[in-house]
């Protein structure tokens, strides 16, 4: 049981690879913390095996899939039976369709799981987690968003006079861009309803352009190389991106809750 006050308790969601594995490692690097890695199988990722044989005292993996109520259940039973509180909740738990369906063609069905996993899941891990969110000092819930969220970005792009990088991708991930938006609106939502007088602090956070297996594999299907934007758009490694990430996430206000931010601190538009 984690008892000391003075330890930062963390639950990263979706944890088993990329931004959330860099996050549980870049946190862990500060020793007065635990984490709480949550992954649907987070004992056969990697990243997080290696970690937990460095941090064993300060590293828990607990077993989550997002799409299922009853499996946030029993991780918050986990989490309680292990610590009494919960400071930050990092919900990075998120899917991806192929870059090259464009939006005429996205069946209804692909749609529906993406909202599932990317907005209904982060909806559904901090109401299952709220309890133990109540008794941490930092009461802090980050959802992982991405600039594919932002609306009025992307409206900019119908401009034609408008080029920037990203816009030979605007007509392609129209269920992830949804998905995306909509977690930003619940992340408002969830602020409204959970006042700042209250101390918490609910944030959308872009993690930046990251260099991630996924990236990778999703810029390929149009025959590109991630690396090839490098100069062009800032790229990051995963622990380049958990390192500014957290710096934004520790130096948080209450003030902050309802915030679209990016992983420098700067504010997005929704």
């Amino acid at each position: 049981m984690v008892s000391d006050d003075s330890v930062t308790v963390w639950v990263v969601v979706g944890a088993s690879k990329g931004i959330g594995a860099a996050l549980v490692g870049q946190v862990l690097e500060d020793k007065g913390t635990v984490v709480f890695a949550c992954a649907r199988q987070p004992s056969l990722s990697k990243p997080l095996t290696q970690l937990k044989s460095k941090c064993e005292e300060r590293l828990h993996l607990i077993t989550l899939d997002v799409t299922d109520e009853k499996s946030a259940e029993a991780a918050a039973k986990a989490i309680q039976d292990a610590s009494a509180t919960i400071d930050v909740l990092v919900n990075n738990a998120a899917i991806f369709e192929s870059m090259i369906i464009a939006t005429r063609d996205q069946k209804p069905g692909q749609m529906l799981d993406l909202m599932k996993t990317n907005a209904v899941g982060a909806h559904l891990t901090t109401r299952a987690f709220l309890p133990l969110l109540e008794r941490g000092s930092m009461k802090t819930v980050v959802n992982m968003s991405s600039l594919a969220g932002s609306t009025r970005t992307y409206a900019d792009m119908i401009d034609p006079k408008v080029d920037v990088p990203h816009k030979a991708f605007s007509k392609v991930q129209g269920a992830y861009r949804a998905t995306k938006a909509a977690l930003n609106s619940l992340t408002v939502s969830w602020a409204l309803d959970v006042t700042p007088d209250t101390g918490f602090k609910f944030i959308a956070l872009h993690p930046g352009i990251v260099k991630t297996e996924a990236s990778y594999a999703l810029i390929g299907e149009h025959g590109l190389n991630l690396d090839d934007f490098e100069g062009v758009a800032e790229l990051l490694t995963p622990a380049e991106s958990a390192s500014a990430l957290v710096k934004v996430i520790s130096n948080l206000q209450p003030e902050d809750s309802g915030k679209f931010l990016d992983y420098k601190g700067n504010e997005l538009p929704f």
